[in-house]
């Protein structure tokens, strides 16, 4: 049986290590190979190169969208009553936190981790002329104030551990954020004809 007319060829599976290290050699040579790219498909039981870009390119380099408002009401719907305004605002404040480099896979849900956290916080500590969310009584002369043990909990742990959606954040934080490094260096002694 032939092709069917117009019919498009099969979808050519790649193999991940041949697509990282043809993306290693691209980064490092500094840009686009001499003639095209080289991937290597897997078809049955052979193997092959060629010269043509797999279907799967596009998966692999997506673009880094930033997430919309309705993606934050299904990721966390107890905060989908926030008006649009205000998580579109967080959502581009996160931006100044999460970065391209980040894993493609992270991007968005760090972006959302983090907007969750800030209304969280702001919700937890705002209230207008209302007394603020955990404080259970409140003295102005000579000043005395009393929380709950939650709002205790809260305010002892702090930054992004104060809410579940900033431990979610932080954990995205880590894995994409490398920590200090410890570099040593060599000094060569005088005479020994290395150049500083």
């Amino acid at each position: 049986m032939g092709r069917l007319a117009g019919a498009k060829p099969a979808a050519v599976r790649c193999v991940a290590a041949e697509w990282l290290l043809c993306h290693a050699r691209r980064d490092r040579d500094g840009g686009e190979h001499d003639r095209g790219r080289r991937y290597r498909s897997a078809a049955g039981d052979r193997r092959r190169l060629f010269d043509q870009r797999p279907a799967c390119e596009d998966q692999h380099l997506m673009p880094y969208i930033m997430p919309t408002y309705e993606q934050f009401g299904i990721r966390y719907p107890a905060l989908a009553a926030i008006p649009e305004a205000r998580v579109e605002y967080w959502l581009t404040d996160a931006t100044r936190f999460v970065k391209t480099s980040w894993a493609e896979g992270d991007y968005q849900p760090a972006i959302l981790a983090y907007a969750a956290h800030q209304i969280s916080l702001q919700d937890s500590t705002s209230g207008g002329d209302a007394v603020p969310a955990g404080v259970t009584s409140f003295r102005s002369g000579s000043f005395s104030l009393s929380l709950s043990d939650e709002a205790a909990s809260i305010a002892a742990r702090g930054g992004y551990g104060a809410t579940e959606y900033g431990r979610e954040f932080e954990a995205m934080l880590r894995r994409n954020v490398g920590g200090m490094r410890l570099a040593i260096g060599v000094h060569a002694p005088a005479g020994y004809g290395w150049a500083c």
